[in-house]
């Protein structure tokens, strides 16, 4: 139904932060230094794109980091290489990340969340610019 509620943004966000936590639930899928190991395992960002997760989780993620760790980081991978980052502290910090949009104490980007519906949008007004 278009109105039931499982299409609102919120929604989607955490079902998409629940596929990259289940992705990394398993110490043995996760890995520093690479998006995705020959092995199969993946860092916290191989994660958040696998998820089709990037854009919306990245800076709300990045937040959390910087509240869990004390840091502030500059990116995703960043965070997942750092020295002192293990497998539970990023668990940790997608488990915050997920608390934070439930509770409404982390906003969901609107820009970021229209990033796909943007760019078709100025690559569609490019094409039918008037002439002259």
């Amino acid at each position: 139904m278009p109105f039931d509620g499982t299409e609102s943004p919120r929604i989607l966000v955490l079902s998409k932060l629940d596929a990259a936590i289940e992705f990394l639930n398993d110490e043995k899928r996760w890995c520093k230094g690479s998006l995705l190991n020959l092995a199969g395992q993946m860092c916290l960002l191989g994660a958040l794109r696998r998820a089709e997760a990037e854009d919306e989780l990245k800076p709300l993620i990045l937040n959390a980091a910087q509240e869990v760790t004390g840091r502030r980081f500059r990116s995703i991978e960043k965070f997942n290489d750092h020295a002192k980052t293990t497998h539970a502290t990023v668990l940790t910090v997608l488990h915050r990340t997920r608390h934070g949009i439930e509770t409404g104490r982390y906003a969901i980007n609107r820009t970021a969340r229209n990033t796909a519906v943007h760019r078709l949008w100025h690559g569609l007004r490019a094409r039918f610019q008037p002439i002259g």
